[in-house]
């Protein structure tokens, strides 16, 4: 499973006081609380969610807040507001038999709302649910005792005709839940059991990898390095990522790829990548996703490293931090992700789930300013290059 940002446990790349975490704001926290509760069993279509008064002394935040809010969930087809009358959960079409139930359960990790990658193929999964007529119960995945006896009790109250897993170690979490395989979709992840691979939606990594760097070979780079987050909570989409990497820099006669690792912290981890970037001077850096990346750009800034002058940077993924940084990056359709994982649920659930066991999303490489040719500065090329990692 893909990791996430600011987690002392293993997680996606860790931002802890780090300037480049994106905050989420207040409005899509109020946004994704309305989600969970209206996407539970207990809202029928067509109910009164409450007042904007009654929201904003319930959340205890503005109107424009509320408005925000309300105004994202009925562009999203997930709720809908009558002016004079109040705001209801739309009126959803049945799709399924009733005999075969509309409920599917979502298991996600509480990065899910932290992260902007995960949180937009949540929202991708909420609003295709929606338009097929399925409710969605959200469940909590971890590993402690609680939360997985939490899992297990909604598992057998509620019995969803499908389950989709947001988690980074499903296998640990269908042995422990006795989740049925036969209907269970795995989300950014890829999963064998028994020699079976599960259904499984993820970006089109290996594609993506290798668009990248025909782009940076393509600007003339030779000396390229892979920055991976560390070892113990790297995933199915970040090795894939590398895979390609490593292949293509050794096609071009690298045969000692710059493989990095890194947590994301600045201080004495960072000082550390500082030291080995300045010790084997890679012309351009791809990182194994656009946290990482933005972690990097910060690190560069403060230690007087010009990008792309001295060092090009790449990222992978698309979030809005790459679009700020004006990071190169490699774009996946992330809501797109979360709907085509509800469909595979349903197919599996009528049984006309024919097609690979893994679906992968096309995704786009994006060109921005964080990627040039080698010593592109107008003053003086590697030499400007040299001058800065010499000061680190």
């Amino acid at each position: 499973m893909r990791t996430t940002e600011g987690k002392s446990e293993a997680g996606r790349t860790v931002l802890n006081g780090s300037e480049t975490k994106p905050q989420m704001a207040l409005f899509e926290k109020v946004k994704a609380d309305l989600v969970d509760r209206l996407s539970s069993a207990s809202f029928d279509s067509g109910e009164s969610i409450g007042s904007e008064r009654e929201l904003i002394q319930t959340y205890g935040v503005s109107r424009i807040t509320i408005r925000r809010a309300l105004k994202d969930l009925e562009n999203e087809g997930v709720i809908n507001r009558i002016p004079g009358k109040g705001t209801f959960v739309r009126q959803m079409q049945q799709s399924t038999p009733k005999s075969q139930g509309n409920l599917l359960a979502i298991f996600r990790e509480d990065y899910v709302y932290d992260d902007e990658f995960f949180r937009e193929i949540y929202q991708g999964v909420l609003q295709e649910a929606h338009r097929l007529g399925y409710h969605v119960i959200s469940g909590h995945a971890a590993s402690d005792a609680h939360s997985l006896e939490m899992a297990r009790g909604l598992l057998a109250e509620y019995k969803p005709v499908s389950c989709l897993l947001l988690v980074r170690a499903p296998g640990k979490f269908i042995r422990a839940t006795g989740i049925d395989l036969d209907r269970t979709v795995i989300v950014d992840d890829e999963l064998d059991v028994f020699g079976r691979k599960l259904p499984s939606i993820m970006g089109d990594n290996s594609q993506g990898a290798a668009d990248m760097m025909q782009h940076l070979l393509s600007l003339g780079h030779r000396k390229i390095a892979f920055l991976s987050i560390t070892q113990a909570v790297s995933t199915t989409s970040i090795n894939e990522r590398a895979n390609t990497w490593r292949a293509a820099v050794m096609e071009v006669g690298d045969e000692h790829p710059i493989f990095l690792e890194w947590d994301g912290i600045r201080g004495a981890s960072g000082q550390a990548l500082l030291e080995q970037i300045k010790q084997l001077s890679p012309t351009a850096v791809f990182c194994a996703n656009d946290y990482l990346a933005a972690s990097l750009l910060t690190l560069f800034r403060d230690a007087g490293v010009r990008v792309p002058d001295d060092c090009s940077v790449a990222g992978f993924d698309g979030i809005q931090v790459a679009e700020q940084l004006g990071l190169t990056t490699v774009a996946i359709p992330m809501r797109q992700m979360g709907a085509v994982a509800v469909k595979r649920a349903v197919n599996l659930l009528q049984g006309t789930d024919f097609g690979p066991a893994t679906t992968a999303i096309p995704v786009q490489l994006v060109v921005r300013t964080s990627t040039a040719a080698p010593g592109s500065c107008a003053s003086g090329s590697l030499s400007g290059r040299s001058m800065s990692f010499a000061s680190i």
